[in-house]
């Protein structure tokens, strides 16, 4: 590859982070790393990320730059949050900092105030034009999000708003990897000299900590505890904090996908989607993603669940109730044995 090209290779500390850069690096690009900086959020954990950051750049011999995104693309990222948590919906904050940060104010940054051409993750995630970004062809027959070879940490979910012209910008020399290999990689590499206690155990997110947001939503909305109540019994099986803290990721099923029409169950330009399959948890707000064999073909918010299994299958599970017969038979008994 040409080392004119100048390449930003976003850097979360992470350990998936660093062999990204890594083997960018080894590609010959010109190479700036960026770690995106949350200011809005103060946290100690943050100024450790930063700590992490200094430290595999200098065992990678590459400057490093902290970037903290502007009010504005904050704005954009809270909004949409907190927009959602005040309909008493619980949103994927994962997505939406991968769309309004790190797709948006981290590229913009990185193309616009560094200069780089392009922009390298550390996500497990593949795309059909690979590291032949700078091909022609790529503006005609665009860019495709596919699934990582590693399927147990492929991260296209987490991907799946990004923009094409955005997504046309990005690489991501993880996906053709298995995440198991990376520690051999780190091994055999510059990066041996870097504790491993030093690369951050959470990877998924690359730059965005989940839980530092979570700890920060009493800041904008009053949390309120409740109980998990049995549907049927009425028994209270246990207490929450708040269902704002609860979210589940699914594994991909199989299913079929409907174009909406101009109708009052989905209106314009929404997709009806259905499954053989039983699927839990499905909530409005929550985010799914679509998906075409490994071609993950975007991504959308639930409007409406459909019917449940319970609600489906009603007089199967509710309790049974005695017949008149019975009910005679238990008044005898009880007059012959308990009177």
């Amino acid at each position: 590859m040409s080392s004119k090209k100048h390449i930003a290779c976003l850097l979360s500390g992470s350990m998936d982070s660093a062999v990204a850069a890594l083997l960018t690096k080894r590609k010959g690009y010109a190479i700036t790393c960026l770690h995106v900086r949350n200011k809005y959020f103060p946290n100690s954990v943050w100024e450790a990320n930063c700590e992490r950051v200094e430290r595999i750049g200098r065992a990678l011999n590459l400057p490093t730059r902290h970037f903290s995104p502007d009010s504005d693309s904050w704005q954009r990222f809270t909004q949409t949050l907190l927009k959602e948590y005040k309909r008493n919906l619980v949103p994927d904050a994962g997505v939406a900092f991968h769309h309004h940060i790190l797709s948006e104010a981290a590229l913009t940054h990185a193309t616009a105030q560094l200069g780089a051409s392009a922009v390298v993750s550390g996500h497990y995630v593949r795309t059909s034009f690979g590291e032949n970004i700078f091909s022609s062809y790529i503006s005609v027959l665009g860019n495709k999000l596919l699934k990582a070879v590693d399927l147990k940490h492929d991260q296209s979910f987490m991907l799946s708003q990004i923009v094409q012209k955005n997504l046309q910008k990005m690489i991501f020399p993880l996906g053709e990897f298995n995440r198991e290999i990376m520690d051999k990689i780190v091994d055999c590499s510059e990066l041996k000299d870097v504790p491993k206690d030093c690369f951050k155990t959470k990877t998924m997110l690359n730059g965005f900590e989940g839980d530092i947001f979570t700890d920060d939503i009493e800041q904008w909305i009053e949390t309120k505890s409740g109980n998990i109540t049995h549907i049927e019994s009425g028994k209270c099986l246990k207490t929450h904090s708040d269902f704002k803290y609860g979210n589940s990721h699914q594994p991909t099923i199989k299913g079929v996908l409907t174009i909406g029409t101009n109708n009052e169950y989905c209106g314009n330009d929404h997709l009806i989607l259905s499954s053989s399959q039983p699927v839990f948890a499905i909530n409005p707000g929550s985010h799914v993603a679509l998906y075409h064999d490994e071609h993950c073909i975007g991504g959308a918010l639930v409007l409406r669940p459909g019917a449940s299994q319970y609600a489906l299958n009603y007089r199967k599970y509710r309790p049974k109730q005695p017949t008149g017969f019975q009910k005679a038979i238990a008044q005898i008994w009880s007059k012959l044995f308990f009177q």
